[in-house]
């Protein structure tokens, strides 16, 4: 027997545990104060967001969380019996979003979603650099046509404009939502005004690049739980290709340096031009495949 109940705060440490090793080892303690800090403020606003699984002992074995429409932070014993079956009882809490539900789960658990009815949407992982593996020969060219200059708010319309040309037509487009400019404009101001989740946005170690002084790059760096990510990176379609990007990315590393040891960011699989990019840097993929899988028979 499995019994599912509302996650209790006393066993917050075990689901911190317990997801950290289904996502990645090497969770510092920090990281995780950070984010059992969440949960609880989770918890606060929303105390049937987080379910926690039992066995028959009332052994903690797995655990979820529930938003409008979907479940995440999902982790389960793998040994146990009848999972479709749990799986199937989940689904039960959660209420559809537009006749629909989606998940957000690690690699190793999508076949228990697969067999209910869900089915693939794009997969995404998480990749790490560590600044003493950078090669020493990787510098910016300074023959290049472009120009890497600082961020700036001034120059947001443009920016909102490069997105909007960048993403066109590729995966990405859909996953973040880039389709309208006006979507663009309002992400963008939640990331300069630190509005955007828990992100810190680092306007000093963000940049552009520019050519004729037309916006023609952007990279955008945040803090997520005391540690930088490229939160994202464009470049417009007629620059692709010209090491404008791999630019963008030194150029922050040289700024983060002085405080930071490593840099991370999340790529969407097979999404080639830019895997090869970020591994040509030393980039490294710390985390298994991260699915997001959608069901739309309700049935």
């Amino acid at each position: 027997m499995i019994n599912l109940e509302l996650l209790k705060t006393e066993n917050v440490h075990f689901f911190w545990k317990s997801l950290s090793q289904s996502f990645r080892v090497g969770y510092e303690i920090e990281e995780e104060a950070n984010f059992i800090k969440n949960i609880k403020e989770d918890l606060k606003r929303n105390p049937f967001s987080y379910f926690q699984i039992t066995d028959d002992n009332l052994k903690l074995v797995g655990g979820f969380k529930i938003f409008k429409g979907g479940i995440s932070h999902f982790f389960i014993d793998l040994n146990l019996p009848y999972l479709d079956k749990l799986i199937e009882h989940i689904l039960r809490f959660i209420e559809p979003n537009n006749s629909k539900i989606i998940g957000y789960i690690k690699e190793r658990y999508v076949s228990l979603f697969l067999t209910n009815k869900f089915n693939i949407d794009y997969i995404r992982y998480t990749m790490l650099l560590n600044f003493n593996d950078l090669n020493s020969l990787l510098i910016e060219n300074g023959q290049s046509s472009h120009e890497i200059t600082d961020f700036s708010e001034f120059r947001l319309k443009e920016i909102v404009d490069l997105f909007k040309n960048a993403y066109e037509n590729t995966v990405d487009q859909r996953i973040l939502r880039y389709q309208d400019t006006e979507r663009i404009y309002q992400m963008l101001q939640m990331i300069i005004n630190n509005k955007r989740g828990s992100f810190i946005f680092l306007k000093d170690c963000s940049f552009i690049a520019t050519k004729d002084n037309k916006v023609i790059g952007v990279i955008l760096i945040a803090l997520n739980m005391n540690k930088p990510l490229i939160l994202d990176i464009a470049v417009s379609r007629d620059y692709q290709g010209q090491g404008i990007g791999r630019n963008l990315i030194l150029k922050s590393i040289k700024s983060l340096s002085t405080n930071f040891s490593e840099l991370s960011l999340t790529v969407t699989k097979d999404n080639f031009s830019a895997e090869q990019l970020y591994q040509s840097l030393g980039f490294k993929k710390i985390t298994e495949d991260f699915y997001a899988l959608i069901r739309e028979d309700l049935s």
